[in-house]
């Protein structure tokens, strides 16, 4: 079974709002979810601008009533950051960018859950600034008795920018998402 879980977020408690999040992530859902695509659009999940506790809910949810997961993809078009301590959060409506260690969704908690489900593949796809400092965390998802072994989950990840850049979008939305959806298109 193949399950995507799409966030966008547009609308924050303390962070500049973004246009085209929400438009991204729910593009992303309609295109991985529709009718001759590869996801279960029963069990997968788009959620419009979140807060970190109806995040981790979500997981919950999706993951108890599908135990089997083959494919899991998690999309995530939004604020995210790198703290001073040098781990990376997914920035949701209710986060405060002064205090993400307390507000935000540290990409370190996404890796320990599939960690825990082992899919066979994990697609992460970060449209959000500094989302290549999800890089300083894999230490939470790479388990060193399973690097190399048949029984490893295969990672892909794609983020829009380094760790120190920022992502943009236009009127169409991310940058990101427009070239992932153009392919998606043909």
């Amino acid at each position: 079974m193949n399950i995507l879980i799409s966030v966008g977020c547009n609308r924050y408690d303390n962070l500049t709002p973004l246009n085209g999040a929400e438009r991204d992530g729910e593009a992303i859902f309609e295109r991985l979810t529709g009718p001759s695509a590869m996801y279960d659009a029963t069990r997968s999940r788009f959620l419009r601008s979140p807060s970190i506790l109806e995040l981790r809910e979500c997981f919950k949810q999706v993951f108890s009533q599908n135990p089997l997961v083959d494919v899991f993809t998690f999309f995530f078009a939004g604020h995210s950051g790198v703290n001073k301590g040098g781990s990376f959060y997914l920035f949701l409506r209710d986060s405060d960018s002064e205090i993400p260690s307390a507000t935000a969704f540290p990409i370190g908690e996404l890796f320990e859950i599939i960690n825990e489900r082992v899919p066979r593949q994990v697609n992460i796809v970060i449209d959000a600034c500094q989302s290549g400092g999800s890089s300083f965390d894999l230490h939470h998802l790479i388990k060193p008795d399973l690097v190399g072994s048949a029984d490893s989950t295969r990672i892909t990840f794609l983020a829009a920018c380094t760790a120190w850049e920022l992502a943009s979008e236009t009127d169409n939305g991310g940058n990101l998402t427009t070239e992932i959806l153009k392919c998606l298109d043909g």
